[in-house]
């Protein structure tokens, strides 16, 4: 049976995977991260009995052409960012511009 993952929900206290609020979002009054129509959720769902690594394949979608390993998922149905599905059971899809925002650690110097 596949199961619902809430993968990340962002809230004043940042991303996180649970449904729970962190220690500074309850110290700071931020309201307990939630799933519903009209606000940014990343969503991972995904059955647990499947749930799995494929075989090792060998790709060269570096720069210059350069390889590396990698494995597909297994058991993972579907991946949502900002309420936009970008990956199903057989990967990624087709979308273009992609939903979504880059996260970068702010407590780091610029590089």
């Amino acid at each position: 049976m596949p199961v619902l993952f809430r993968a990340s929900a962002r809230s004043a206290a940042g991303p996180r995977s649970s449904p729970e609020p962190t220690s500074a979002a309850r110290h700071h009054g931020a309201p307990a991260p939630r799933v519903a129509p009209g606000l940014a959720a990343d969503l991972l769902l995904f059955d647990p009995a499947r749930v799995g690594r494929g075989p090792k394949r060998r790709v060269f979608d570096l720069p210059g052409g350069a390889p590396r390993l990698t494995t597909d998922a297994l058991g993972v149905d579907g991946v949502w960012v900002n309420g936009v599905r970008v990956a199903d059971a057989n990967g990624p899809l087709p979308l273009g511009r992609l939903p979504g925002i880059l996260l970068r650690d702010q407590t780091e110097e610029p590089r």
